[in-house]
Order: C-alpha cells, then sequence, then structure tokens
C-alpha cells in the first residue's frame, strides 16, 4: 500500500468529485480494506498553504550550517529542502512539512514561543516518507550546550544542549504520520525457528517493506553487572557457565506481503527462533515503520550520541512518528522525547510512535503532569524506557504500548547507576494510569522505584509540598504483560534515593494528605500477566496492594513475591506450558531448567506463590495451580516455602483454590545441621480450605522440624516435604531472641562442628515433654534465634552445639514476638545458674519488671527466677488497642498493617555468678500461672448453619478462651477466627434470638483479639446462647457457628445478676435523673461534650433517656441539681447507682466525679456486668465515698478514658441508693459440649465413603487416593 494513500478529505465527502477520486484511488489500491477506509472516514480539509511563504523563496541557495531564523507572524511551507545539513532552525512563526518525501538535515530545531513545527493533522496525517535528521558530532564535553536555554523559577537555568529538536514555553508541535494500524498485534499460532510466515491474532494494513519487530517468548538474555566474566568485564548476554552464548531472541524483520485480510505476514527472511503464540505465552508482534521519521546522523551508530527531542509545551502532539538513532548516552535529559519541567500537560500527546535502535529512555517525563502515551512500539534500546525521571510526575497514562528489548549499558555510558538493570516502564510516582501495556525482555517489566519526595530538578519545588511519591496510590494498574525478563515482571522494592542509588523500600498508599499517617487505600492491581520470568513474575514490598486476576506462567522461581499484607486473588499460576524455548548449547534442557539449577540448590525451588522470607501476610484468595510437581531437578509446588527457612515468616495463608498436576505446598529440603534432618526448618503457610488440606475449617502447612513430627494432629506429605497439621487456637507466632553484641553461646572449641561454623542454633523443648531431640524445635541464627511456633505454648529454651551438649545462656538477649497477635502468648523457661540476678525491661512500658512472689504469680508484667530458670512470659500489649489483629489487608475497606511488634519486646539482662553456663538440659514441668486459667470454646463457621436452603460453600473456625482472672484485672475474653469469605466480611456475636451482642473484626481471612468480657455476654456463652456470625461483603448472610464448650464439666461461671428491677426498684431511693425529675436538672458540658436529653430510640422504662455525646477524649457533660446549683441530701444513701448503655459495639470506659472532685473509673468493681456493652443496659453502682461525697450532692460529671473521639453512652434512672453493692444469683450451666461439625449431607458421605474399598483394594498406593478422597468429601459440602 506504499505511496497509494491520497487526500480525499480535500473535497466534500459525497460529492461527484469525491466519488472520482475515490474510484481513481481505489484502481492503485491492493484490496478492499483501503477503499473501505475511504469511503466510511468523515474527514476535513488539509491545513491551506496557499498563502504560505516557500522556503525555496524565503531562504534560496543555503549553504552549509546556515542558520535560519522564522520570525514571529511569518509561515512558511518547506516546498524544497537542500541538500545539505543546515545549522540551527528557529521557528518563531510557523513552519510546515508537506506530505512529500523529503529530508531536512540540520544541527538544531528551537520552536520558540508562539512558534509552530507542524506536519499534517488528525484528519490529513502524512502519508509520504518525511525526515528530520538531527547532525552532529558530540561535543566536548558531552552535555555542552549550543540550542541555548531557558530560565525556569524553580529549576533554575535549562539548557537545551546540542542536536536536538526543542520545543520551548509557549511554542507548538504537531506531527501527524498516516496510521498503518495497529502499531502491534500478538501472534494467533506458533511460528518455528525458520519459518517466514506470521498468523496474527487481530488484522493489520501494513505493507511491504514495513520493519517489524517480534518479541522473545523465551527466557531473557543474561544480564547482570554483578556477574564478570574471566577479564573482569561484566557479562550482558552470554549464560554463566552454560557452555557458550544465549542471545535475546527478539528479532527484526521485513514485510514481504501480507495476504488473509491482514492476519497474515510473510517475512522476507526466515527467523532464527521459536515464537510462541499460545496463550498466555503469545509473542507480540509490533510495527517499526512510521511516515515521519525523527532521526540522529549514521554517525550516531558509533558514538551513541544521537539527536534528542526536548519540549517544554503542553501543546505537543505526536502521531505516527518514528524516532530512531535518538537519545544521548551519559547525558542527563537527552531522550529520545522528552517532556520537561511543563508542570500542567494536560493535551501533550504521543501516540503511534515507534523507537527503534539506540534509543536511551525512550519516552521521558520530567516534572510533568497529564501526559498520554499510547500505541507506541520501542525496540532494541538501552537503559531505562518508558520512564518517569523526578517523582513529581502525576496523571500521565501509559496505555497499550509494546517495549521490547530494554538492553543495559555498560559501565561506560551509564547515566543511572540501574541503567545496566534495564527496566521496561521506570515509575517514580505511581500516581499515573498503566493499561494494557506490554513489556519484554528487560532486567525487569514495571520498577516502582519512588523516592521520598522528588528528586532531580523537582527538589527545590517540592521540598515543602505534601508529595510523598511512596504514600501515594495508584489510580489504575490493569491488563499489563510482562515475559521474558531476567529479573521480576513487576518490581515493589529498591527505590530511589535523592543521588539515584536504591534503597529497600516499601510503597505504603494512604489517603491524603501524605505528610503524615492518614489511613491507608488499597491499591488493585489487576489482570496482570507475567510469563518466563528468569526469577519471578511480581517482587511487591506493597503494604496494601490486591492482585486480581492476574496470570503468572513459567515464572522462574515464584510467581508471586510479597512482603507485607497483601492480597492475591482469583489467580491462575501456570508452572510448565508445552512451550520449548531454546535448548543451551551443549545442554539438554531449556533455559528455564538451566536456569533452575545454576550453581546452588537456591535455584531449584520452583513455585508459583511465595512469600517474602521478612515479610507476611500474604493471603491467596482462591488460585488455580497447573502442572507445579517436582523433578530431579526441581522442587515444585503451587505454594513454595522461602528460601531463607524461617527467617522472619509469619502467617501466610491459602485459601480455597484448584490443583490441577500440583503439589499444594512446597517448602525447601534445606539441611542446617549435617547429618541429622530433625534440623531440617522451613517457614508456614496457613492453608484454610478444606479442600485443600482435608481439615474441616482449615489448617497449617509447616516444615519438617521434629517438633512437628512429635505432634499427633500434623501428618507429613512427602511431595510437599511439609507437615500438615489441623487448626489449633494459638496461630503459629514467631519469637525471636537477639543475643547482647558480647554473648557468644556457642562452644567455640568445637571448630569443626558444622554447626558452630553456621552461627549455632537453639532449642526449644515442650515443658514437660522431657528433653528428647525428637520433639524439640530448632531455631537457627538468622538476624536472631527464630521459632515459629504455636502460641498459648510453654517452652525450654536451650543454646545447643552440635552434639546436642547444652551451652552458655545469654548474658543479654532482647526477646520479641515479631508476628503475634492479641491475646497470643509464650510461656519461657530459659535455664541460669544459681545465684543469677536479672534486670527485666519492657519496652513498650519503658519500665523494668518486678519479681514474682511465685510461678503460679507470673503475668507480662513481671518475671520469676526459681534458682535454676528463669521464667517468662511474653506477649504483645493486650490492652493496647493499635495492635492491629486482623489477617489480610482488607476489612470494610480499611488496611490492617503489619505493626511494629519491636516495641512490644522485653530485654534480659542476667549477671551470672561466673558464666552463664548451666549443667544438662533439665526441662521443667508445665505449669500455668493463676492469670492464665482458661475456659476454651470453639465454633465451627458453616454456611448451611447461616442458608438453611442449602448452601455448602465456605468454612471457619474460631477458638475462644475466656480468662476469668485475666492479669488486665478483669475478666477477658480472647478469640482467634479464620474464615473464607473474603474482603468486607463483617463479623458479630449474636444471642439465640439474633440479637447482636457484639462486633468482631472479620478481616479478609480470620482475625484474632482481646476484648473486655462483659457478664452478660459471659452468661450467654455458659448458657449456650452465644453465636458466631460471619456477613458477606454483599450482606448476604454468610457463616455461623454455635460457640459450644470444649470441656462443659470444668467451665468457670459468672454469678449472675439477680433482684433488681431498673425502672421499679423494690429498695429506697433518691431520684437524681430520670424523666419525671427532668425538670428540676439542669444540663451543661465542657470541651465539645453534649447532652440529648430526648434520646427515644431506647426506652428501657417508656420514656426518653439522657445520651452523652463526648465529641473528644477529653471532653464531658454536669449534670447540676437543679438551676441555682444547690445541693441534693444525701441522707441515708450510701451509693450512686444509674444503668448505661452503648448504642454501639465499641469498648469504653466512663469516668464520673461528683462535686468537681476526682474522677473515679467505672470499671469491674462498679459494673453489675464488668463493662459497659451494647447488649443490655447495665447496673452501675458507685460508693459515694469514693466519689469523696459525704452529707451533699450538687453536680455529677461524666466523662471517658478510651482514648475516642465521637463517643456516645446512654445514661438512664441515675438515683442514690443505700448499698452499693450489686446483687447476684447463681447460673446454671447449658453449653453443649464442641464437636466437629460439617455441611456434609448423609447421602454424600455415602457416595464418597462408598469408594472407599475400590482403593483400598486396588493394590496401587494409597495414601496420595485417600487424600483425594478426604478432598473430595470436602469439595462435596
Amino acid at each position: 500500500m506504499a505511496n497509494t494513500l491520497l487526500f480525499p478529505h480535500m473535497v466534500a465527502c459525497g460529492s461527484s468529485a469525491s466519488k472520482t477520486a475515490v474510484n481513481n484511488q481505489a484502481t492503485k489500491m491492493r484490496g478492499t480494506l483501503a477503499l473501505l477506509v475511504l469511503c466510511t472516514i468523515t474527514v476535513h480539509a488539509c491545513l491551506d498553504t496557499s498563502n504560505y511563504q516557500k522556503w525555496s523563496v524565503v531562504f534560496p541557495n543555503l549553504a552549509a550550517q546556515s542558520t535560519v531564523n522564522i520570525q514571529t507572524g511569518q509561515n512558511i511551507v518547506l516546498d524544497q529542502v537542500p541538500s545539505v545539513v543546515l545549522g540551527v532552525i528557529t521557528v518563531g512563526g510557523t513552519l510546515v512539512l508537506p506530505d512529500k518525501t523529503q529530508e531536512l538535515q540540520t544541527t538544531g530545531i528551537i520552536v520558540s514561543a508562539n512558534g509552530s513545527l507542524i506536519a499534517g493533522s488528525p484528519d490529513c496525517p502524512i502519508t509520504q516518507k518525511v525526515t528530520i535528521t538531527l547532525c552532529g558530532a558530540p561535543p566536548s564535553p558531552r552535555n555542552l550546550t549550543t540550542l541555548g536555554s531557558e530560565t525556569d523559577s524553580w529549576a533554575g537555568v535549562i539548557k537545551y544542549g546540542s542536536k536536538g529538536l526543542i520545543v520551548k514555553v509557549g511554542g507548538s508541535i504537531q506531527l501527524y504520520g498516516w496510521k498503518s494500524g495497529p502499531t502491534w498485534t500478538k501472534l494467533s499460532s506458533t511460528v518455528q525457528a525458520g519459518d517466514r510466515v506470521l498468523h496474527l491474532q487481530d488484522a493489520v494494513s501494513w505493507r511491504v517493506g514495513d520493519q517489524l519487530t517480534i518479541a522473545s517468548s523465551d527466557y531473557s538474555e543474561y544480564f547482570d553487572v554483578n556477574n564478570k566474566d574471566q577479564n573482569g568485564k561484566p557479562y550482558q548476554s552470554q549464560m554463566t557457565g552454560q557452555g557458550g552464548n544465549f542471545p535475546d531472541q527478539s528479532e527484526y524483520a521485513t514485510v514481504a506481503a501480507v495476504s488473509d485480510g491482514g492476519k497474515t505476514i510473510t517475512l522476507s527472511a526466515p527467523l532464527r527462533y521459536l515464537h510462541w503464540g499460545v496463550w498466555p505465552e503469545t509473542a507480540e508482534v509490533g510495527l517499526l515503520t512510521r511516515n515521519i521519521v525523527i532521526r540522529g546522523d549514521a554517525a550516531s551508530d558509533a558514538t551513541f550520541y544521537g539527536g534528542h527531542f526536548l519540549t517544554r509545551s503542553a501543546n505537543t502532539q505526536i502521531s505516527g512518528v518514528e524516532l530512531t538513532r535518538m537519545g544521548q548516552l551519559t547525558v542527563l535529559g537527552r531522550y529520545p522525547i522528552h517532556f520537561h519541567v511543563i508542570r500542567n500537560a494536560a493535551g501533550a500527546f504521543i501516540t503511534d510512535m515507534s523507537l527503534p535502535r539506540f534509543t536511551h529512555s525512550d519516552a521521558a517525563s520530567s516534572d510533568s503532569n497529564y501526559v498520554v502515551v499510547r500505541n507506541t512500539v520501542s525496540f532494541n534500546t538501552y537503559g531505562h524506557c518508558l520512564f518517569f525521571e523526578d517523582g513529581s510526575e502525576q496523571g500521565n497514562v501509559l496505555d497499550t504500548n509494546l517495549v521490547v528489548w530494554a538492553r543495559p549499558m555498560n559501565d561506560t555510558y551509564l547515566l543511572l547507576p540501574t541503567d545496566n538493570q534495564p527496566s521496561s516502564v521506570w515509575i517514580t510516582n505511581p500516581n499515573n494510569t498503566f493499561t494494557n501495556n506490554a513489556v519484554s525482555s528487560a532486567y525487569i517489566g514495571y520498577w516502582f522505584v519512588m523516592p521520598v519526595q522528588p528528586k532531580g530538578l523537582s527538589t527545590a519545588e517540592y521540598a515543602h509540598a505534601n508529595l510523598y511519591p511512596r504514600k501515594i496510590p495508584c489510580p489504575l494498574f490493569d491488563n499489563n504483560i510482562a515475559h521474558s525478563m531476567f529479573f521480576f515482571g513487576v518490581m515493589i522494592d529498591d527505590m530511589s534515593t535523592p543521588d539515584d542509588q536504591l534503597e529497600s523500600a516499601a510503597w505504603m498508599p494512604q489517603q491524603a494528605p501524605y505528610d503524615y499517617y492518614v489511613g491507608p487505600i488499597n491499591v488493585e492491581m489487576s489482570r496482570y500477566t507475567a510469563w518466563r520470568t528468569r526469577k519471578g513474575g511480581m517482587w511487591s514490598r506493597c503494604v496494601t496492594c490486591f492482585w486480581t486476576h492476574n496470570v503468572y506462567a513459567e515464572t522462574g522461581q515464584m510467581g508471586t513475591f510479597t512482603l507485607n499484607s497483601q492480597v492475591i486473588s482469583d489467580a491462575y499460576f501456570l508452572g510448565k506450558t508445552g512451550n520449548p524455548g531454546t535448548p543451551l548449547p551443549g545442554w539438554q534442557y531449556t533455559l528455564a531448567d538451566s536456569y533452575l539449577t545454576i550453581g546452588t540448590p537456591y535455584y531449584r525451588m520452583h513455585g508459583g506463590s511465595m512469600p517474602y522470607d521478612a515479610g507476611g501476610q500474604t493471603v491467596v484468595l482462591n488460585p488455580t495451580f497447573e502442572n507445579f510437581t517436582s523433578t530431579e531437578y526441581t522442587e515444585s509446588g503451587g505454594m513454595r516455602g522461602s528460601d531463607a527457612s524461617a527467617f522472619r515468616l509469619i502467617r501466610n495463608q491459602l485459601i480455597g483454590g484448584k490443583f490441577i498436576n500440583s503439589e499444594p505446598v512446597r517448602v525447601r529440603n534445606q539441611t542446617f545441621f549435617t547429618g541429622n534432618s530433625a534440623n531440617e526448618m522451613s517457614g508456614y503457610t496457613l492453608l484454610h480450605d478444606g479442600a485443600v488440606d482435608g481439615v474441616n475449617g482449615g489448617g497449617w502447612a509447616v516444615g519438617v522440624n521434629n517438633y512437628w513430627k512429635s505432634r499427633g494432629d500434623c501428618t507429613y506429605r512427602f511431595l510437599g516435604n511439609c507437615h500438615w497439621c489441623s487448626l489449633f487456637p494459638g496461630g503459629i507466632t514467631q519469637i525471636v531472641f537477639s543475643l547482647g553484641p558480647n554473648d557468644n553461646v556457642v562452644d567455640t572449641t568445637d571448630t569443626n562442628n558444622p554447626l558452630w561454623k553456621a552461627g549455632g542454633y537453639m532449642a526449644m523443648y515442650p515443658l514437660g515433654k522431657g528433653n528428647s531431640v525428637d520433639n524439640a524445635y530448632f531455631g537457627r541464627d538468622d538476624a536472631g534465634y527464630i521459632a515459629n511456633i504455636p502460641a498459648q505454648t510453654s517452652w525450654a529454651v536451650q543454646f545447643m552445639n552440635g552434639d546436642g551438649n547444652t551451652l552458655l545462656s545469654p548474658s543479654s538477649v532482647n526477646i520479641d514476638i515479631s508476628s503475634g497477635r492479641k491475646g497470643e502468648y509464650f510461656l519461657l523457661a530459659i535455664p541460669y545458674p544459681a545465684g543469677t540476678t536479672f534486670t527485666v525491661f519492657d519496652y513498650y512500658r519503658q519500665v523494668n519488671l518486678p519479681q514474682a512472689s511465685s510461678l503460679a504469680a507470673l503475668t507480662p508484667r513481671n518475671y520469676y527466677y526459681d534458682n535454676k530458670n528463669l521464667y517468662l512470659w511474653v506477649t504483645n500489649d493486650q490492652s493496647n488497642a493499635n495492635v492491629f489483629s486482623q489477617m489480610g489487608v482488607l476489612q470494610q475497606g480499611v488496611s490492617s498493617n503489619a505493626p511494629d511488634y519491636s516495641k512490644y519486646g522485653i530485654q534480659v539482662t542476667a549477671a551470672c555468678p561466673g558464666k552463664c553456663t548451666h549443667g544438662p538440659i533439665q526441662v521443667p514441668n508445665a505449669f500455668s500461672p493463676s492469670a492464665l486459667t482458661s475456659d476454651a470454646y470453639r465454633a465451627d463457621l458453616l454456611p448451611c448453619n447461616a442458608n438453611p436452603v442449602g448452601k455448602t460453600d465456605g468454612n471457619g473456625t474460631i477458638f475462644v478462651q475466656v480468662y476469668p482472672q485475666s492479669f488486665t484485672g478483669m475478666p477477658t475474653l480472647s478469640y482467634q477466627a479464620y474464615h473464607n469469605s473474603g474482603p468486607y466480611a463483617l463479623m458479630s456475636l449474636q444471642d439465640d434470638s439474633g440479637v447482636k451482642v457484639a462486633d468482631f473484626a472479620a478481616g479478609t481471612t480470620g482475625t484474632s483479639d482481646n476484648i473486655k468480657l462483659a457478664r452478660n455476654v459471659w452468661e450467654l456463652l455458659v448458657l449456650g446462647k452465644l453465636y458466631v456470625v460471619v456477613v458477606n461483603a454483599d450482606g448476604s448472610n454468610g457463616l455461623r457457628g454455635q460457640l459450644k464448650a470444649v470441656t462443659p464439666s470444668t467451665i468457670r461461671l459468672p454469678l449472675g445478676m439477680g433482684g433488681v428491677d431498673m425502672c421499679h426498684p423494690a429498695y429506697s431511693y433518691a431520684g437524681v435523673y430520670n424523666w419525671t425529675t427532668s425538670t428540676q436538672r439542669v444540663l451543661n458540658y465542657d470541651n465539645f461534650g453534649l447532652w440529648n436529653s430526648s434520646y427515644t430510640a431506647d426506652q428501657p422504662c417508656g420514656s426518653p433517656v439522657l445520651e452523652l455525646q463526648l465529641g473528644n477524649p477529653v471532653a464531658s457533660v454536669h449534670l447540676y441539681m437543679d438551676q441555682q446549683h444547690s445541693a441534693l441530701s444525701v441522707g441515708q444513701y450510701t451509693a450512686l447507682e444509674f444503668y448505661a448503655r452503648l448504642p454501639v459495639a465499641v469498648q469504653i470506659t466512663l469516668n464520673v466525679s461528683a462535686n468537681d472532685g476526682n474522677y473515679v473509673i467505672v470499671d469491674n468493681r462498679y459494673v453489675a456486668d464488668y463493662v459497659l456493652n451494647s447488649y443490655q443496659w447495665t447496673l452501675v453502682r458507685i460508693p459515694l465515698s469514693a466519689l469523696g461525697v459525704t452529707t451533699q450532692l450538687s453536680t455529677i460529671r461524666f466523662g471517658q478514658n478510651s482514648g475516642l473521639y465521637n463517643v456516645n453512652i446512654l445514661i438512664d434512672q441515675v438515683r442514690l441508693v443505700p448499698s452499693a453493692t450489686i446483687p447476684t444469683a447463681t447460673l446454671t450451666p447449658a453449653s453443649p459440649q464442641y464437636a466437629p461439625s460439617s455441611c456434609l449431607t448423609s447421602s454424600t458421605l455415602t457416595t464418597v465413603s462408598a469408594l472407599a474399598p475400590a482403593i483400598v483394594g486396588s493394590g496401587v498406593n494409597h495414601v496420595p487416593a485417600l487424600l483425594m478422597l478426604a478432598w473430595m468429601a470436602v469439595l462435596l459440602m
């Protein structure tokens, strides 16, 4: 179709002239597609240049290096170009490049303010070959400016360098080349090496002679600045140790023919490599040829000093332009096209552009916002490609772009230190839109590298602005592809510093403003596809990212690699496809296999999703895993353990999912102590669906440490190299022992001991189980001695050598629960020689802890030493509401970040008589402090309980412990809930009538917490009338379960409330406030406290009640006895009585004072139900003596001690009474005993069990079949 499209838009559509033009045109065209285009598109006239001056007249006979100056108001059309290279062309008026084949050679073009450079228009694009060639050798120095400069109020002097096309502030450039689109598409079938025919997914209008790129469909070439050859030079295109070169397989080709309506392309030469065309690994094909070409001269290839295009104007519209030999290596800001310090660039765009060959940082934006980059194709470029420079760039759009082969620079040409590890898209500010892009063959695909604040030329401008890129959310990241990457497809880590170095940092999206913490925002990263990435599909150090409907195929060691609390929802993980790749020279394996076996066992792990070794908790919801099975070369599983073993892992969760030819979980087969497999250890992943683990309500997948072998509720899985355990009340929690710098607990005399060489290890023995290594948990020293063990357990802690002999105990040790939730604790016994004294410091309370009088008196607020062992109760702060307890990032739209638990630790300093040595291992007996005396309850959360009509999907479990004498000073309820209802679910306690008792946080997959236990709630629990209900995000009933006692015969009972009538008491009293006395009392307030004396939503005695409205933590309200503030005589009465209730389920502590005296905190000493709650009105009685009242009562003042804002409390029936004692009654318990339950019907049980004899009698290995049978049973629930 070359040279066939004329200008039908120069005449009116539908006229006889237009019909003649179309007919004449059609005779010259091949096929009917172009005719259809001409007949159906309404077009407008081209720019009328008949009154413009002709270049050949205004600038005749120009000599080489002549400068040209087009004055303001002067309009010129380039009718004829000189055959020589001109000097600088300055456009102050208008310069039009007509639709004719010609080449303008110049050392630079400057479009000044009010100047315009025009070639084509949206309705009249350029159809011939119009070329601008920027000429010149590199100056010395290379950043020398010959094109002038401008001064910006913030950025200072902006220099324009040399050999460039410059658009100054106020200038305009409009370049429109004809679009022979689409600019790129994908293969519809595989093309083999040596073939010449491509079958495409989309019909194209490409032409014979057009240049194409075909993206690689294999793993990337090997390049990494840290790997060097024998001469000390970095490898850039070799597989180290693999016997030869392995080049990138992206190819450059020429169109020889177009057929099949534009869906089949025949190339002029055969392809060198296979290009796969089966989903999800479909190679892209991009068009590189454009009608308008801006390029550097031929000498640019040797000097790496091409042209550059810099614009400072929002009036920049570029479409259908090819930029080649562009970019000036080592020179900051000299990029192929650069939107530079425009700020508001709304209206500027690049569409349908191509950037082939040698370009550096193809399309760059620095301090420019709202630029649209769409349908561009980049190929064979150097350094980072699509590039946001400073971190101030916002509101830009990157849509439907193709980037193929971003090559690394060598050290000579580095602009950024990371240019030898190039990314396809370099993102310094996430507040931009990224949609429908495909990138291949780079070090990283999409690299989120946000600085703390904008840097570079934006530093001064934003130094005091509220702009923090690491805290800003991304409005849309959707339907993007990354493949054939050396490292990761998406990288959210290793972020930019002010001096362009990298630092490990997290993306923490939050609500505005960003200069202080307001609240997190969940960022959805949707429909992302990664395939054939060497290391992984995604590395994300994002706090609140929600990865949804992603695809990860053959993504090296792992598909996803996540830190912090992130959710991966509805992902498809494909471990192996039919893509054979390209065999390495001299090797029988494909590149994928060889990469996974390079050098050390570190490369042998292969899996779909992997939690970061220092992070969590990742939640994987409803995934599909296919073809993850171990081979002689790889250890493989859908969910895989960390390479760093137990190092800092916390609870990660797998919920639901399908497993097709895949082992669900694979733990790395790593041995820390040679010759003793008992010391293998690794991280863990929470499985939470019976379809996965065969355990109703979920279970845990853990490593092969001896401790797990000793538990009766854990089963070893050979193919996963792990144990599967039932759920238990205390979740798997990490405890870390960090020894002081002067401690060396390893026996240094045994230097041949392999464990000594590895740094030693720690053994933890369950108390009361003896000192056998068969039931010990072994933890390695890895930034502290680490153990991932069930919480709510007790342990003897020993530091050991390889022979199992006890060594020194530490003279200084910090002990932290690094992943604990509220209510989780450890009881520890650490041996020390007799006569040792201790200083035990509580980091959270910033106090030294005292020694307890006995082991029974141990609490988290003291320690005990019996001259043999130091006993500690280690927990997080059980009363601190700021300790997050939810699992997963989403809960009612609010993120639940993992808190900094370091402040909840304790430090032990031991002063031993000599060395802190001790005798042979002696594990103490198990013990339970008085404050840990508890009763256990449990409920299976089932859909059939909530939906009797037959809904059977979903499940959950909740564990409850009631501590009647908690160390907090009042009864406490601790719970740990697990469910698979997903994000935004709500959890509540209800009585047997469906009345809400309390709200629990549900989390994405569960939660745990401690709450003060109200007597009326405790009463429901022991009477078997308390239910847990999970409501789905859409408001529908999800799961429901009745809380039942694990051992009903031993449960402790609260004293029931007895013999009190709220509205009509049988005893004498003096009314202080009720509806009948309201006219006698005066209500007043201060500090944002208000009274509402007409609250009618809840009227227990048939009349309005008082509503306290406390706007902030120091607000209070007053109740005066009358207008004159006179007093009420106390007389015979000894106590102030009133009833209180909370309108909503929140825990609030009320305080009361009288006669402007000191406050009394209304706690369980004075509250019949121990705490105020929303379930029922509760009686409060405070002795008048505690309030300092002797003879007269003039005023009562109410406030709060909860530190909360906008607190409402209902008050009624305020009176003086003769006794401060709260009457009680004895309860008769009626809680049923817990037994596992399910929604499985009897017919289903019969169907599944009928399969068992056939399996057992088949003479084959029955274990996998029986496990599958168990899964089938749960799947049928």
